[in-house]
């Protein structure tokens, strides 16, 4: 039984340790994201155009379609590389979808007791904030703080929330 109760617990400190993390380490988490993202598109790219190498005497209907698909993603990782925060906008709305997602699964798992209890009032609050996310506009860390605040209150949900 004891095993169970670590395993609950980690389920729900591992979230907040990172949505601690968000917080603190807001400032240049933007650029990194973005730069991870352009850096795998460079890399899946020249994998593609490798493998089209290697491949290009043996299949001749896809070859064409994978070298143009790994050129393509070559240059979007480029391009995100010498733009990075032209995707800020995007990544509110995703940052933010996923904040009232969470919000809205944490209202629903906690349907026994649709009163105001602790998991009600902070799944509304993960609701509010993912939906001022999304309505945020510039490049500052306020969305990324918000996400870290958005982990925080979903450990604090699974933690104050039904257990099996």
């Amino acid at each position: 039984m004891k095993n169970v109760n670590k395993q609950a617990a980690l389920t729900w400190l591992i979230p907040a340790v990172a949505g601690l993390i968000l917080i603190i380490f807001a400032r240049g988490l933007t650029s990194a994201i973005e730069a991870i993202l352009g850096i795998g598109l460079i890399l899946a790219g020249a994998s593609g155009i490798a493998g089209w190498w290697k491949e290009r005497g043996t299949r001749r209907e896809n070859s064409i379609v994978m070298l143009i698909g790994a050129v393509l993603g070559m240059a979007l990782g480029i391009w995100i590389l010498t733009h990075l925060h032209a995707f800020d906008n995007l990544l509110n709305y995703v940052i933010g979808g996923v904040m009232i997602f969470i919000g809205l699964q944490w209202f629903f798992i906690n349907r026994e007791g649709l009163g105001l209890n602790g998991v009600t009032l902070l799944s509304a609050a993960l609701v509010i904030l993912g939906v001022f996310v999304i309505l945020h506009k510039g490049a500052t860390t306020l969305p990324i703080r918000f996400a870290g605040a958005a982990l925080i209150i979903s450990s604090l949900c699974a933690a104050l929330g039904p257990q099996e």
